[in-house]
């Protein structure tokens, strides 16, 4: 039923042979790691005349070929003679004496070869620098003869065409990289009809994005496999083509939560749940680009090691290749999805999907929040225990699906209860956001605190939800006491609001209102949340403080500092959410400037990273890489997105940035610059450094005459990776909607 995850020099392959389907996953992954390969699937240019030596030491070749094939020959195949236009007679014997076996399946055991075999050709060979560059007629000339070649030699001497695929271009996913494919794609198309072409570039990538694929790229892309924050499910129906098996989709591992991930630190339930939505989507494949980084220390956390899954043998004292603890991880979720595909076999449909549908709700582009950059953080169920009970009910329905048998009263009412566990461990509805801001009541002085709230039903049927604020402060009403969703659709998203107003908000040392909100699904399951507003002030100073990074001039007052900073992400879900290097901010604002003071606690100075450079690195929509503290304003309170924000980073070092929109890379919006004559100092006493900052009022032009003023102050510690915000931002910082309240009031 299903055969091991196998590794073919360069191309791991997890085949699931599930009745008449075939699912391959394949991968370049020896290309990056041993450098070798680039004359097999072009992973890399050939160093010189394309002799050399192999990147990896003789023992691990051996293991890898069994000591049959020497270690210089092979990066010599198929390898080209005469000139560059004369066509393309090649030497195969070597490349053949190695491939061979892996296609032929003569390489394995059960004699089963590998379903899917990249052609030697994409963007690093033939290098087109070599030949008067991509859009050169010498190239094309080239290019075409190889593909044409190759097409020859796999079909005629190999007997292997329905195993091979182009793959043009193996970079970057950017918008440049769709020329680099197309020209490769058209040429190879032209030379080779009946080959499908695999792309990692999307189909139809986000208009957030900015991007525009040439109009012909749907007709010159057979198997679609992007990275997963760039996949849309719901493609892959549309593009398996029964004449070829290889077409369709293929199922990358990207960015999680994108995705579940295959990395080093990636859980048990990451790992298995891969399978499970390549089924869950209909996909072809599972695609893995990277899966033996051998170069240099195998065990080192380096390039590669996202998916990497076998390791040489020799650092463990055995034979052979030694197979990961997350290749095993993902054998079982492959054996997972057989008993999906039997209860599927035997018109038993409807519970294999309530199974898959529980434990995997969404991935790729369906995984989106606020927009593209936007993952959602519960994809997929994490419980072990829910794993587990899953394969334990769908073996017991596999079991009286092929031998049905008449059950006792005792063995239906256990089979019940343990159904209705297993919702009870997956299911829920699902408050994904809490989003909270204060603003001016219609009847002054009043304040009016809103909480918005993002809910996702991961039921299949509907539920009935009901949400209620709890007790208030003192001298509060409720607005919108309470908010009914009768038969909220099964897995569908909802945003409700809940209002209150008073006329005095209690913040308390923190700059933060607690309020209460209950909620009820069906009337049986309560929940009680604590959602803290956010609401700062900055009060008017007559003698302003002085911008040397000490904060020891700072005149307090009540309602200025805002502090108890919530991690982002997961990792802001356990417990009270709060980051281990805390941070404290002050405002003040005098008749000219905003005063922004950070105080950072650091218990090792010695460990702050930042680099003398006005770059800044981002991850999953965070400024990281370096210690650092970011500055979000809103003047108003009236953005509707990411580019309507000013921007302000300040590096340990005392480098200052300012923009506005953020400048992210895939980009989120328009970004440009904001020149601003602001005053930063950094100091570093014991245990902590401080950053002070004068923000020029008048850069802000009208806006600057707004009392309530959307703000978050966020901070990246290096030592720790953790990403906090004084506003509690759950996903990501930069939108007006995750900001807290400033209010700025007149000069007393």
């Amino acid at each position: 039923m299903i055969q091991a995850v196998r590794l073919a020099l360069g191309v791991a392959v997890g085949k699931i042979r599930a009745g008449g389907y075939e699912y391959a996953a394949a991968g370049d992954g020896l290309v990056e790691g041993l450098g070798y390969v680039a004359a097999l699937i072009g992973g890399q240019p050939a160093k010189g005349d394309g002799n050399d030596a192999p990147n990896v030491d003789t023992d691990t070749w051996d293991e890898l070929t069994g000591g049959n094939v020497p270690q210089g020959g092979f990066r010599r195949c198929p390898r080209k003679k005469g000139s560059p236009l004369d066509g393309w007679p090649a030497d195969w014997e070597d490349y053949d004496a190695i491939v061979g076996p892996y296609l032929s399946g003569s390489a394995f055991e059960d004699s089963i070869g590998c379903p899917a075999w990249p052609m030697p050709f994409s963007e690093d060979f033939p290098d087109a620098r070599r030949y008067g560059g991509l859009h050169s007629d010498a190239y094309a000339s080239m290019a075409a003869a190889l593909v044409a070649e190759c097409s020859r030699h796999f079909s005629a001497k190999l007997d292997a065409p329905y195993q091979m695929f182009l793959w043009p271009y193996r970079g970057k996913v950017s918008a440049e990289g769709y020329d680099q494919y197309v020209v490769r794609a058209r040429i190879a198309r032209a030379a080779d009809a009946r080959t499908p072409l695999l792309s990692t570039l999307p189909p139809a990538p986000p208009k957030l994005s900015g991007w525009t694929p040439p109009e012909d790229f749907g007709a010159l892309a057979d198997i679609i496999a992007p990275p997963a924050q760039w996949l849309e499910p719901a493609t892959a129906g549309g593009l398996a083509r029964p004449e070829h098996p290889l077409a369709g989709i293929w199922l990358s591992p990207g960015t999680p939560p994108y995705l579940p991930s295959l990395g080093l630190i990636a859980t048990p339930a990451d790992v298995r749940a891969i399978p499970w939505f390549a089924m869950k989507y209909d996909c072809t494949g599972l695609f893995l680009p990277e899966v033996m980084h051998w170069r240099g220390e195998p065990f080192a956390t380096a390039a590669g090691a996202e998916t990497r899954l076998f390791y040489p043998g020799r650092f463990a004292g055995i034979e052979g290749v030694l197979p990961s603890i997350r290749l095993k991880r993902l054998r079982r979720g492959l054996q997972d999805i057989a008993y999906l595909w039997l209860l599927q076999l035997r018109e038993r449909g409807a519970i294999a999907q309530a199974v898959m549908d529980a434990l995997t709700r969404y991935a790729g582009l369906q995984a989106v929040g606020d927009h593209y950059l936007d993952p959602r953080l519960d994809g997929w169920v994490q419980d072990p225990k829910a794993w587990i009970l899953a394969r334990r009910l769908l073996a017991e329905e596999v079991q009286a699906a092929v031998h049905p048998t008449e059950m006792s009263n005792r063995e239906l009412l256990a089979r019940r209860l343990a159904w209705r566990r297993f919702s009870r461990q997956t299911r829920t509805v699902k408050i994904e956001q809490l989003r909270a801001r204060v603003t001016p009541a219609e009847k002054a002085p009043r304040l009016r605190a809103t909480i918005l709230m993002d809910l996702y039903n991961q039921y299949s049927r509907k539920v009935d939800v009901h949400l209620k604020l709890g007790r208030l402060p003192q001298g509060w009403t409720a607005t919108t006491p309470e908010v009914s969703l009768s038969a909220m659709p099964a897995a569908s998203r909802r945003v409700v609001a809940l209002a209150a107003e008073g006329d005095y908000v209690p913040t308390g040392v923190n700059a933060k209102m607690p309020l209460s909100v209950v909620v009820t699904q069906d009337l049986q399951r309560r929940e009680e949340l604590t959602v803290q507003v956010p609401l700062l002030k900055a009060p008017f100073v007559a003698g302003a403080p002085r911008v040397d990074g000490l904060l020891n001039d700072w005149p307090m007052r009540a309602g200025n500092a805002a502090g108890d900073f919530k991690l982002i992400g997961k990792r802001g879900e356990r417990g009270a959410g709060l980051a281990k290097r805390q941070t404290t901010c002050f405002v003040l604002h005098d008749r000219t400037n905003l005063y922004i003071a950070f105080r950072c606690d650091e218990p090792d100075l010695a460990g702050l990273v930042a680099k003398p450079n006005n770059i800044i690195h981002y991850e999953q929509l965070m400024a990281c890489g370096e210690d650092l503290v970011e500055v979000i304003l809103d003047p108003g309170a009236d953005g509707k997105g990411p580019e309507d924000l000013y921007h302000i980073v300040i590096k340990a070092n005392g480098v200052l940035l300012t923009e506005r929109g953020v400048h992210t890379d895939p980009p989120l919006g328009a970004a440009r610059p904001w020149p601003v004559a602001a005053l930063v100092a950094v100091k570093k006493t014991d245990k902590l450094w401080t950053v002070e900052l004068a923000i020029p009022l008048h850069a802000f032009g009208d806006e600057a005459k707004a009392r309530f003023w959307g703000v978050n102050f966020t901070r990246f510690a290096t030592q720790g990776a953790e990403a906090s915000s004084w506003a509690g931002a759950k996903r990501y910082f930069y939108d007006p909607r995750n900001l807290g309240t400033m209010f700025i009031p007149q000069e007393e």
